[in-house]
């Protein structure tokens, strides 16, 4: 149920991670709430917030299924791996090119360190503003650039798509 909050404008789907900041997404302080409850009692299942609307089977399994009826009408035998990359195209572009980042990102590291490491060098020109540029732009790569890839959901949005489909 969706419930619209008039004095704050918010909308409220029961699934919080879709109304936070940018700042409580990337810490996951969104999860503060069940991590609190957890660590006082058992979670039962209604401590536990519903699924991200975007990945329902329900939904899911109508977008494969409208998709695969497009590719019926334009060929006579049509091919589900075509239908499942012309479906969820963008979401495996994005982890492609987010899981590559990635790697670049891993290659790039040591040097990044490197750079905040030779600050404490005594013959070191470099300045402290310098220093904490680089520290800074290490820790970004290291923590949260890492985590833009996020493989399950994207495997979740095929494999619900195609169990959806096989159970209709």
């Amino acid at each position: 149920a969706v419930v619209s909050t008039q004095s704050t404008g918010v909308i409220d789907n029961g699934y919080p991670e879709l109304n936070v900041n940018i700042l409580s997404r990337v810490t996951f302080h969104w999860v503060q709430r069940l991590f609190t409850i957890g660590n006082k009692r058992p979670l039962t299942l209604d401590d536990i917030y519903p699924i991200d609307p975007r990945l329902q089977s329900e939904r899911l399994t109508a977008l494969l299924e409208q998709q695969w009826f497009r590719e019926a009408k334009l060929k006579k035998k049509p091919s589900l791996l075509m239908t499942l990359l012309k479906r969820h195209m963008y979401t495996l572009t994005w982890l492609f090119f987010a899981a590559n980042l990635e790697g670049l990102l891993r290659c790039v590291g040591p040097f990044l360190v490197a750079r905040v490491t030779s600050y404490f060098n005594t013959d070191s020109e470099m300045s402290l503003e310098t220093a904490l540029m680089w520290a800074g732009i290490s820790l970004l790569t290291r923590k949260r650039l890492g985590s833009l890839s996020r493989p399950f959901p994207a495997a979740h949005l095929v494999r619900v798509s195609i169990v959806g489909c096989f159970l209709l």
